[in-house]
């Protein structure tokens, strides 16, 4: 039960991470400018750090 567990939130990690980086590759390709497209990463990049923490507590 424990390794089926383990099994399943290992995949729910590499969609929520494909996921991230679908969301990333969308945001990048709308921005134009070099600028802006750098700053959504890095705020997408804090939300998916602080995102982890709560996914660990929760499971």
């Amino acid at each position: 039960i424990l390794l089926m567990a383990g099994l399943l939130y290992t995949v729910y990690g590499i969609i929520s991470l494909h996921f991230h980086l679908f969301v990333l590759l969308i945001l990048s390709r709308e921005m134009a400018h070099c600028e802006e497209s750098y700053f959504f990463m890095t705020i997408s990049t804090i939300f998916f750090e602080l995102g982890r923490p709560i996914e660990h507590d929760s499971y």
